[in-house]
């Protein structure tokens, strides 16, 4: 059976295709899905942050296939209808006791969809007795629009409202958000 330019075919699981009786509609379509995937990280500490929910700076680029991550902004902003991966961490530093919330927040079009949190004690880390790390992370599927965005933000609530810092990450190894197109569903 050939099958041609602009027709629309059912296949049965026995249906078979000789070579070069490929659609040539196939070929289009598989030339439009790419891969976008982005991994960012942050260049400059965020510091003194009081209590309540910060933007985080994401404004290095590890890589960025599709361009569709600013670094102005801080968002990812999709260019298709689809699903895509989300993963974000950040790592906070502060000098606090056992009543406190640290997070780490998902938006969608600048509305809270996912978090990540670390709350109660913590146990200090390496040599600095006087400060903890908290590094909260958060991963989450997510249905988008073109033109949808996500975008990642810090939450803090500590006992005392003492402020805290999101630290930068030289590598990405505790600071980042990066995601991914899983599918497209705009065909």
């Amino acid at each position: 059976m050939a099958i041609k330019t602009g027709q629309t075919n059912s296949f049965s699981p026995n249906t078979q295709a000789k070579s070069g009786e490929v659609n040539t509609n196939f070929t289009e379509i598989w030339s439009e899905v790419q891969f976008i995937g982005f991994r960012v990280r942050q260049s400059a500490n965020q510091e003194d942050l009081a209590d309540g929910a910060t933007e985080v700076q994401f404004d290095t680029e590890d890589f960025d296939v599709g361009s569709n991550f600013d670094t102005g902004t801080y968002k990812f902003t999709a260019p298709y209808d689809g699903y895509y991966w989300f993963h974000a961490q950040v790592i906070w530093v502060s000098a606090e006791g056992d009543n406190f919330r640290y997070d780490v927040r998902l938006y969608h079009n600048d509305a809270f969809t996912s978090v990540g949190r670390i709350a109660g004690g913590l146990v200090t880390s390496g040599n600095d007795a006087d400060n903890r790390y908290p590094v909260p992370q958060t991963t989450q599927i997510c249905a988008l629009s073109a033109g949808d965005t996500m975008g990642v933000y810090g939450f803090k609530d500590t006992e005392g409202g003492n402020t805290g810092d999101i630290y930068k990450s030289s590598y990405g190894e505790f600071g980042h958000f990066m995601g991914y197109i899983l599918a497209r569903n705009d065909y």
